[in-house]
């Protein structure tokens, strides 16, 4: 990781919502936090939904635990890089519980207070270097600072 960090806020808020995932989290009731202005990107090869406003996102979202056998179980399996304390990439897993697993790679990025999704862009596993310049560019629209060259 270019900043030697292996953890920040996103990474313990995505934790903690995939923890309660897995406890008794029900995603049309106990909703992800997201701002007025959220969008998730989704930039992923045939299985892309496009981009999502907050509501149209947890929506979505809702819709997984409904998917295969029993309840997703997600876990972040490895953090690719973190930019201060409001932005991460990392890659996680969907595990079904049916033989079905998925790994994904997505970018996010916090509110000031550290306590909802601001941005989420999802990519393709192996596209990891975009996933870099995107971190990049979520971290310099917030802090003022020229994007890292990728």
């Amino acid at each position: 990781m270019p900043d030697g960090q292996s953890s920040n806020a996103v990474i313990e808020l995505v934790r903690f919502i995939m923890g309660a995932s897995r406890g008794a989290a029900d995603m049309t009731t106990d909703e992800p936090p997201v701002t007025d202005d959220f969008y998730a990107d989704d930039r992923r090869t045939g299985i892309s939904f496009g981009r999502l406003d907050g509501p149209g996102w947890v929506a979505y979202l809702a819709t997984n635990p409904e998917v295969g056998s029993g309840r997703v179980n997600l876990s972040v399996s490895e953090v690719i890089g973190v930019r201060g304390d409001r932005s991460a990439a990392f890659c996680y897993v969907s595990d079904y519980g049916d033989d079905r697993r998925s790994d994904a790679l997505a970018c996010m990025r916090l509110d000031s207070n550290l306590s909802a999704f601001e941005r989420i862009v999802y990519f393709d596993l192996a596209d990891r270097e975009a996933a870099i310049g995107e971190l990049d560019r979520l971290h310099a629209e917030i802090s003022g600072e020229p994007e890292r060259p990728s």
